[in-house]
């Protein structure tokens, strides 16, 4: 027979063949379930790309790709439902046509556009896993005899080792075909020998021990590790990666290496405590959780396997008691030989029964990806053709916040970071790779050395975050007001009441010393607050109203030659409008509706609630020792400290941080005594700890975050309570809103125009808000009461009225069904409305059955993502009312429903018959 009708028989056999019926691996499950959730993402395709060089003829190149598919069932695979449950069927006869482009006629560079663009376009492209086969190939002729292979397939199919056995097989089966022969290979071992391994693991006594170690080794680790301490997550991830890259030296690799050696461990284990530490650095937490990728082939009998084998493995290290490196070293041995021994264990079987926290904005249980391996440099050749080392391709998209893959090659470690751009930039990336760098050549130099006093800011770095306060010398603010009283004798410096007073009049009264009170509080006013910019020009009119009289307010107001009207104790926005002010200083909360009152005034506020303050022009931060010690411009709370005031931002063990993280703001000035800390940073100097928390910039500017209590650490991430407010108060029917943290989360206390539903709100903020910032309790209240000081005053607030669970709902024939099917699904465990999916124990495969149930009964597709935003009947009630038209439409369905199920059986026969 000649080819081409053997190759129309197999098209003709493949089409009338039926498919076979295979299980999933615990594996694909958990992949598949990630592709209900992230339908044909690019996140989990996996890509290489080969140069080959000699004379290719690209129809035997695709016939020995071909051979392949049919040898190994996994790339045959396809994947859907059954039963509400998730199964592949395995088509006996696939082949799939390689694309052919020609790129000899482009130049070099117009070549590397081309492949890059085609790389990008197959990655946004996807696999749809009901559609076979989920592999795509391409060649593209670069010369005569030099082709680029670009291999594209799904991850529940494949794996690096995969790629290596088809690699080499590829190559085998073209030397046969190019010399006219049928290629002999052996009996290839089929994916689902390792999917029958894998359960006969887990359902076994080994099973069983590989979960209790687990469940011990995970035991209350933080369900998130935040690193740069930007706005909130987003609340789901949106996995737009980037790319950056750095070189671990080889004088630092050897000297790390030689240090581990001496302790009996591999140059991985320094590899993952070196970045551990890094990673404890930046977010100031001595429990670190990685994932390490492992083969998973853990017999021969696997060795030839193409599927999806591997796994993801937690490494979790602690990092307390300021051990020397060594000692951290012992510690990942341990974790690094124990996760080996016990890498059975699939990463979903252990998401399904940890049931840790889920979320739709970050990874569970880890976040941070790490590898490290050697570098292949040798060619591969075959009798006809000579394959140069490959490389693993990058999407463009992170599976992970951040991961790391180290490759060793010719003494030195090329690390390739993967980063979600939606946590980070390229510029964090790369100073981060250079303060892991760093921390290289400390370990090589110091390995003796407590790892938290190992150097990893560079020498500049340090200069800018943590040099001394400037011993400066302002001008004084008596010459400021004589050179304004000098330009315009008539203009006026003070307001009050009736009472005009001209810089003039004013620097006569100094110098008389007269009793008016702003001169007596001239004579001890801090000369560094005439340099600080309040955004004022001369003969502006500002309004200063609030409680009290801030002075320092007052006099960086007049070094600028602003006509100061004081109203002490006045309403703001008749105050301003009477006397024509076109700024004014509030040091009290500005609500929403003064805000309102006050457009087209610039305003200059204390740092209150940004969430209530929108539209301010600066921002000025107090602290108990230091009356103005910080001024921001605008809406983005960044701080400069005035003249004279140093700002340091330090982590709990007072050293400081790296820009873009997070730490408890102290500041130093010249007039602070022993009544405060000692400076370390300035030998005979003293600090002032603020109690406030702010994230560094990296040019001695802070940005604002709150007081302490306001930003809690919650599981790992910290959650400031202005982004909570500035999400509530986004709602339109909200008309004021302060966030407290509390016991039980955090609660909303909201102003609103009318009553809101509660999980109406909890609705609106699912897409502002990741699932951990989430109010965990509303209390609709009048108005915002608040302090002598102009502050919220929390406890008249807090006994304002009984929080109100967001999940407090009324009863209706809607959840009642919902309530229903949880409990048939739990196996008739009692379920209430406010109960959690995940919590109840649910897992991916419950997943898939809850909702077909509800398709089942209500004819609604909810994707599998609502689980993660509505994962209890009360919530889910919310997204089938909102398919089926909206609440009432959705009731009467669901009554009419409920009315059909109490029938008994004779009842529904009757009324069909009649």
């Amino acid at each position: 027979m000649s080819p081409e009708r053997r190759k129309l028989l197999e098209r003709r056999m493949a089409a009338s063949a039926p498919p076979q019926l295979r299980e999933l691996s615990v594996t694909q499950r958990g992949l598949w379930f990630m592709d209900q959730v992230l339908p044909a993402s690019p996140v989990y395709t996996a890509a290489w790309r080969w140069v080959i060089r000699g004379a290719l003829d690209s129809s035997v190149f695709v016939d020995a790709v071909n051979i392949l598919i049919g040898r190994h069932e996994a790339l045959r695979a396809s994947f859907g439902i059954q039963d509400g449950r998730p199964v592949q069927w395995i088509t006996p006869h696939l082949a799939i046509e390689v694309v052919n482009d020609d790129a000899r006629h482009l130049s070099v560079t117009r070549r590397e556009a081309m492949l890059n663009d085609t790389i990008a376009r197959e990655f946004r492209t996807g696999f749809d896993l009901s559609r076979p086969p989920l592999l795509r190939m391409r060649l593209v002729r670069l010369a005569d005899k030099c082709h680029v292979a670009l291999l594209f397939v799904h991850h529940i199919v494949f794996d690096g080792i995969s790629a290596e056995i088809f690699l080499r097989e590829i190559f085998t089966c073209y030397d046969d075909l190019a010399e006219g022969r049928r290629p002999e290979l052996p009996p290839a071992p089929q994916y689902r020998r390792f999917a029958d391994w894998q359960r006969a693991q887990l359902d076994g006594s080994w099973g069983a021990e590989l979960l209790g170690y687990w469940r011990d080794q995970l035991a209350g680790a933080p369900s998130v590790l935040e690193l740069i301490s930007g706005p909130l997550r987003p609340p789901t991830q949106q996995h737009v990666g980037g790319v950056s890259r750095f070189v671990i030296p080889e004088e630092a690799v050897a000297g790390v290496h030689r240090v581990a050696t001496e302790r009996r461990c591999s140059l991985f284990m320094a590899y993952v405590a070196i970045l551990q530490i890094a990673l404890a650095r930046y977010s100031d937490r001595t429990d670190i959780v990685v994932g390490t990728p492992m083969a998973n082939r853990e017999t021969t009998e696997l060795a030839g396997v193409v599927g999806m084998c591997a796994n993801v493995v937690p490494m979790r290290t602690d990092l307390s008691g300021e051990p020397a490196f060594g000692d951290l070293l012992g510690r990942v041995r341990d974790v690094v030989l124990d996760a080996y021994e016990h890498q059975g264990m699939p990463f979903e079987r252990l998401v399904d029964v940890l049931a840790p926290d889920r979320s739709m904005s970050y990874n569970p249980i880890f976040q941070i990806g790490c590898g490290l391996t050697p570098k292949e440099v040798a060619d591969v050749e075959s009798a006809y053709l000579t394959l140069e080392a490959g490389e693993n391709l990058l999407s463009g998209y992170s599976k992970f916040d951040l991961s790391f893959t180290g490759l060793s090659h010719d003494g030195r470690i090329e690390v390739t970071m993967e980063y979600n751009a939606a946590l980070f930039d390229d510029a964090q990336m790369a100073r981060f790779g250079d303060h892991v760098t760093r921390l290289w050549h400390q370990v090589a130099r110091h390995p003796d050395v407590a790892v938290d006093r190992l150097e990893m800011l560079s020498g500049n770095e340090m200069s800018v975050l943590a040099a001394p306060p400037a011993d400066i010398a302002p001008p004084r603010l008596v010459d400021l007001l004589r050179q304004h009283a000098a330009a315009d004798p008539t203009l006026v410096a003070l307001v009050e009441g009736e009472r005009e007073l001209t810089y003039a009049e004013l620097v006569a009264a100094v110098d008389a010393r007269g009793d008016h009170p702003v001169v007596t509080a001239l004579a001890a006013e801090d000369p560094a607050v005439a340099t600080v910019d309040l955004g004022l020009r001369r003969g502006e009119r500002l309004a200063l109203v609030g409680p009290a009289l801030q002075y320092p307010i007052l006099f960086a107001a007049l070094a600028a030659g602003a006509t100061c009207c004081l109203g002490t104790g006045a309403d703001a926005a008749e105050f301003v409008a009477r006397t024509g002010a076109t700024a004014a200083w509030l040091p009290m909360r500005v609500t929403p509706a003064l805000a309102r009152e006050l457009a087209g005034t610039r305003l200059i506020t204390g740092c209150a609630s940004p969430a209530t303050g929108r539209g301010t022009d600066r921002i000025v931060f107090s602290s108990n020792a230091i009356p103005l010690a910080a001024v921001g411009t605008g809406d983005s709370a960044v701080l400069r400290p005035v003249p004279g005031v140093r700002a340091y931002v330090l982590d709990s063990r007072l050293r400081p941080v790296p820009p873009g993280v997070c730490g408890e703001l102290y500041l130093a000035a010249a007039h602070l005594d022993a009544r405060f800390m000692p400076n370390p940073f300035a030998p005979g100097g003293f600090m002032e700890r603020t109690g406030h928390l702010v994230r560094a910039v990296g040019d001695g500017s802070v940005i604002y975050l709150g007081p302490v209590a306001d930003v809690p650490l919650v599981d790992g991430a910290r959650v400031a309570s202005r982004l909570v407010e500035e999400a509530v108060a986004d709602h339109p029917l909200v008309r004021d809103v302060v966030v407290f943290p509390d016991e039980s989360g955090r609660t909303a206390y909201v102003v609103a125009a009318e009553p809101i539903e509660l999980n109406e709100l909890r609705a609106f903020l699912v897409d502002r808000l990741p699932q951990y910032a989430m109010p965990t309790a509303v209390v609709t209240i009048d108005s915002v009461p608040l302090a002598a000081d102009g502050s919220v005053d929390r406890e008249r607030l807090r006994a304002t009225a009984e929080p109100v669970s967001p999940m407090d709902t009324v009863d209706t024939a809607l959840i009642r069904l919902l309530v229903a099917i949880w409990s048939e699904l739990f196996d008739g465990r009692p379920v209430t409305a406010k109960d959690d999916f995940f919590d109840l124990g649910g897992h991916s495969l419950l997943a898939v059955g809850l909702l077909a149930k509800v398709k089942e009964v209500f004819d609604v597709e909810l994707p599998v993502s609502a689980l993660f935003t509505a994962s209890t009947p009360a919530t889910m009630a919310d997204q089938v009312a909102t398919r089926l038209g909206g609440p009432d439409a959705a009731e009467d369905l669901a009554a009419s429903i409920e009315q059909v199920l109490l029938l008994s059986d004779d009842e529904v026969r009757q009324r069909l018959g009649s």
